[in-house]
């Protein structure tokens, strides 16, 4: 029986009927797509463990300063540069010729010189920047930081030893070196970075699973359970035929693999290549080392018979048989009815989250959310449509008895409409907090802390002498408190402060600078997620217009069933109208009020920042284009309706 099956499927699949025209093309495009898209997001993970293996890497095994320094020993101390605005890692290095070098380096940079990496020296930095003087000791392009001391090809990075003469002093944050790296054996490893130089593996997995795999699996389901006119015929002459259940399931899963098998191969084997050769990920702002993004043919493969079997879940979605509609519709209710009760629990621990100031417990609620909404809906708009036929004109009752009949098959496109929403108002009120502006300029005067370390007795005189010379006054000094720094604080215009601080940075060891008024922005974290919001907004947005023309085609079959119940081409056109409008306005509900009770509680954990304005725009955009959608639908009905009578 399987080999008839097999031969009667693949006919079907590649059918050039107009009636199945739809379904190849919506199929096999998505299919592409999908895979595509999917085999990039791994990519994106599996880089994501490069850059966390090769920031382990450079990390120092320290152990805690005692004494002066032997030779060969390596002495480390940790500051902070605020440069354009970012605040960059720099790592003060006091050594000799026998002590640890930093992957990336060649050799310790020369006394009272830095070495920087490419991206910082592409961002501006040259000699005397801040004070500093550039040297040559990296092991990258004209002497910079080598790649296999960075993160990544845009990562901001300082080397720095102290002048000649000068060293890291004693106490305080002073540690020896041991080696670099989980390797060695003794020491714990110091984090040096003052902020993630690229997504960690966890973030990752979070943002491929949230903005990449969730709206591919939704997206090939929708497209799975594409309409075929032609199947639903042959479909119904079969089982009239007496073909058994089961031998139906097999022949719409047969026929979904003849279309999607070799689409996702060829996605599959498109993002291989890109991944193979790409290091920057487009519109991030970031660019991995080569062959990051590289996977695995394994890889390749899981992402395929991820893409296949979503679309197979679809495929036996769409499968019906008259005998077993009831059934379905019963069992798909249930389904939904717990996940509406996982959608509650959602929001739940999102006022929880709010109340314990946890920004983890919010992500996985908002996680739980983007997973249960879309199958939460068909048990939404059952539990809501009726309240709407109490004043309901005939047309719109016969709607609502018809979606609370069958609310899984009648919601599809709203439920794809509702995983959008609440996506977009979740991603955009995410963005919007790397976005928000650092606020006016400054006051013309600046009041900044200068600290360093090893003191020495003429080192006052010569900054209290610059000060002079810049129109800055010294208005505090505290000696050494046991924590091996010293400090001044320093008043007057921001201009001979900033001069003031370069002039400290020239001329001591390890400086330290503290401003309050300084207004730190963050380089990628605004990019980093852009590129995979869109990639989202792009696959649901296609699994919501897939699903309107699976609707569009299901409301001809349902003309003509209406028009042998004797209701006029107006009267169906209303009612029509009625059955689309009532669930894409619970789905818009639904997702606002999921969306913005998300957005009130990450406002309060400093998660996102969105303004009420912003949140009206977006929902009134989907509105907007969910009713356009709808009105498309049903035009194309029409046409074809009648075309067919004519």
């Amino acid at each position: 029986m399987i080999r008839p099956i097999w031969d009667l499927a693949s006919r079907w699949a590649w059918s050039r009927s107009p009636d199945h025209r739809w379904r190849l093309f919506t199929l096999s495009a998505s299919t592409l797509v999908c895979a595509l898209m999917l085999v990039l997001g791994a990519g994106y993970v599996i880089a994501s463990r490069a850059v966390d293996g090769r920031q382990e890497a450079r990390r120092p095994m320290v152990v805690e300063a005692e004494g002066d320094r032997q030779v060969g020993e390596l002495r480390i101390v940790l500051r902070g540069l605020v440069w354009e605005g970012v605040q960059t890692p720099v790592i003060w290095l006091d050594g000799d010729e026998k002590s640890p070098v930093p992957p990336g380096l060649s050799r310790l940079p020369d006394p009272g010189t830095v070495v920087v990496s490419p991206a910082l020296r592409t961002a501006g930095f040259s000699d005397k920047t801040a004070g500093f003087r550039l040297g040559d000791a990296g092991s990258g392009p004209r002497g910079a930081i080598g790649d296999a001391g960075l993160a990544t090809k845009t990562e901001w990075l300082v080397y720095a030893r102290p002048p000649a003469g000068r060293t890291l002093g004693s106490g305080g944050a002073l540690y020896d070196v041991v080696g670099f790296g989980s390797s060695t054996s003794s020491g714990w490893p110091l984090l040096v970075e003052t902020t993630e130089p690229a997504p960690s593996q966890r973030v990752a997995e979070l943002v491929a699973g949230l903005l990449v795999l969730l709206p591919v699996l939704t997206t090939m389901v929708v497209a799975g359970g594409a309409m075929s006119r032609l199947l639903h015929e042959r479909f119904d002459a079969l089982s009239r035929q007496g073909l058994r259940r089961a031998d139906l399931a097999r022949l719409a899963l047969i026929e979904s693999l003849v279309i999607t098998l070799p689409c996702a191969l060829a996605g599959g084997l498109i993002g291989w290549l890109a991944a193979a050769h790409a290091s920057a990920i487009p519109l991030s702002g970031l660019r991995l080392m080569p062959g990051d993004l590289s996977v695995s043919v394994a890889v390749v493969g899981v992402c395929v018979l991820t893409v296949c079997s979503a679309a197979s879940v679809g495929a036996l979605a769409r499968t019906r048989i008259d005998d077993g509609q009831g059934m379905e519709r019963s069992s798909g209710l249930r389904v939904s009815r717990a996940a509406a009760w996982g959608l509650v629990v959602a929001v739940a621990l999102m006022l929880v989250s709010r109340q314990m100031k946890a920004p983890t417990v919010l992500l996985g609620a908002l996680t739980l959310a983007a997973v249960t909404i879309s199958m939460a809906l068909p048990a939404v708009v059952a539990l809501l449509a009726p309240a709407g036929g109490i004043t309901a004109s005939p047309h719109t009752g016969l709607a609502i008895r018809r979606v609370v009949f069958n609310p899984v098959g009648m919601t599809r496109p709203a439920a794809a409409v509702a995983a959008l929403l609440l996506c977009l108002l979740a991603f955009v009120g995410y963005q919007g907090r790397f976005m928000e502006s650092p606020g006016a300029s400054g006051p013309a005067e600046a009041v900044v802390t200068i600290g360093w370390r090893d003191a020495q007795v003429n080192d006052l005189e010569r900054l209290e002498s610059a000060a002079r010379d810049l129109d800055v006054v010294v208005v505090r000094r505290d000696s050494d408190r046991g924590e091996g720094v010293t400090e001044i604080e320093v008043r007057g215009p921001v201009e001979g402060v900033d001069a003031m601080e370069e002039r400290a940075n020239a001329l001591l060891p390890a400086v330290n600078v503290r401003d309050p008024a300084a207004s730190l922005t963050a380089r990628h974290d605004v990019f980093w997620y852009l590129p995979w919001g869109l990639v989202a907004g792009v696959l649901l947005t296609t699994a919501a217009l897939v699903a309107f023309g699976n609707r569009a085609q299901s409301l001809f079959r349902d003309d003509e069933d209406l028009a042998r119940a004797g209701l006029t081409p107006r009267d169906i056109q209303q009612v029509q109208q009625a059955e689309l409008a009532i669930p894409s306005a619970v789905a818009i509900v639904t997702g606002s009020f999921v969306g913005s009770v998300f957005l009130w509680c990450a406002d309060a954990v400093e998660l996102s920042a969105s303004s009420l304005g912003l949140v009206l725009v977006q929902i009134a955009l989907v509105a907007g284009a969910t009713a356009g959608a709808g009105a498309l639908a049903r035009r194309w009905s029409a046409q074809r309706w009648s075309s067919t009578e004519t």
